[in-house]
């Protein structure tokens, strides 16, 4: 299940791509459930050969309805033997639901830990509707974070397992040579030479991206020459436009927007930072580590298992733009970012690929199916 597939985000995303690779499994037959805009694109972006079923939008929600989802879920329950919902307070809701009216076991993905979290939004949830959430068959759980919060919420531990999100890795992948680099920051628009940060993600308070501007503003003086470059639209573009003004960056801050093809701008860059505040287990960063960036990140959530620091990336806390700026100039040296970037690109590949995290689904929806039947 996909909420508001209209708008990709990087849960989005990360379900599509999922799908798609349970869909190469031979013992898996993927479908996919969205809401959708009536007046949307017909095709699901990243979808390619996967079966969807669209259940409209509500013309003022902007969503469907929880309770049309369920409806049509339980409608259609002949066609599945187990449903899997992204997001425990909307999509993990209605297949929930579903699953309860349908009898068919459920496998639940909350997508966010902490303050920002699912489970914290659950705790001031109705008791009935907690329930509804905490009787699935399991859970993945993308980062320790979120596995101690539904235990925290009543989860016997043994339902829960640690599942990391996948990385599509001959996709996102380094820069064949320099020459390749080059190339790809004049389609660009980019500088040929002087160093590239990339951030890539939502510009919302949650993904912190005012912290990353004012940390490169303590060393845009000493490079006249390097470049921040920011993927992604959000509330706090024009906050984000006006401390550019302010503090005289306009030539070496650039505001992309939403971008296609964004796998070309990791391949365009030296570095990559993500200062969230909170987080599940981050696409941007895993796409990064996959093209073999030197990354700099807060350890919310998976990343601090998913970044070793001074192995596989840097650790900076929350809020501390000193930190940041301090980490950002770390990367100036050639060959630091070389060695980082090298075993970020060694993990993703070892143990993040789509295919290794499609075959951890395929064991975690067998061990529901076993629980329902038990039950």
């Amino acid at each position: 299940m996909v909420r508001d597939a209209h708008q990709l985000g990087g849960m989005e995303r990360a379900s599509i791509q999922l799908a798609c690779a349970l869909n190469e499994l031979p013992e898996v037959r993927a479908e996919l459930l969205t809401s959708w805009p009536l007046r949307g694109p017909r095709e699901l972006p990243l979808a390619q050969g996967l079966r969807t079923w669209r259940v409209p939008a509500h013309p003022r929600l902007g969503s469907a309805t929880p309770a049309a989802q369920a409806l049509f879920l339980c409608a259609l329950r002949r066609r599945f033997d187990l449903l899997c919902g992204v997001q425990l307070t909307t999509g993990g809701f209605v297949a929930a639901c579903a699953g309860r009216a349908a009898r068919l076991p459920v496998v639940l993905r909350p997508a966010l830990g902490g303050a920002l979290g699912e489970s914290a939004t659950l705790r001031r949830w109705s008791p009935w509707r907690r329930r509804v959430i905490l009787g699935a068959e399991r859970y993945a759980a993308l980062s320790e974070e979120i596995a101690r919060e539904l235990v925290e919420l009543g989860v016997p531990r043994q339902r829960v397992a640690r599942v990391h999100n996948g990385v599509d890795a001959a996709r996102f992948a380094p820069a064949e040579s320099s020459a390749a680099r080059r190339r790809t920051r004049a389609r660009l628009g980019l500088p040929p030479e002087g160093r590239v940060l990339l951030f890539v993600g939502r510009l919302t308070p949650q993904k912190r991206p005012l912290d990353l501007v004012r940390a490169f503003a303590r060393l845009a003086p000493a490079e006249p020459d390097a470049r921040l470059v920011l993927c992604g639209e959000g509330e706090l573009r024009a906050p984000l436009e006006r401390a550019i003004a302010a503090l005289g960056l306009a030539g070496q801050v650039e505001l992309r927007g939403a971008v296609e093809g964004v796998a070309d701008y990791y391949r365009a860059a030296d570095a990559f930072a993500l200062p969230s505040a909170a987080e599940g287990a981050p696409n941007s960063l895993l796409e990064a580590m996959a093209s073999g960036l030197a990354c700099v990140a807060t350890p919310v959530g998976a990343v601090p298992e998913l970044i070793e620091p001074e192995r596989s990336g840097l650790l900076v806390p929350v809020g501390d733009e000193d930190a940041l700026a301090q980490a950002l100039r770390a990367l100036a040296d050639p060959g630091r970012r070389a060695r980082l970037g090298a075993a970020a690109r060694a993990r993703a590949l070892a143990e993040l690929s789509l295919e290794a995290v499609a075959l951890r689904y395929a064991e975690l929806f067998r061990a529901a199916l076993a629980e329902r039947r038990r039950r």
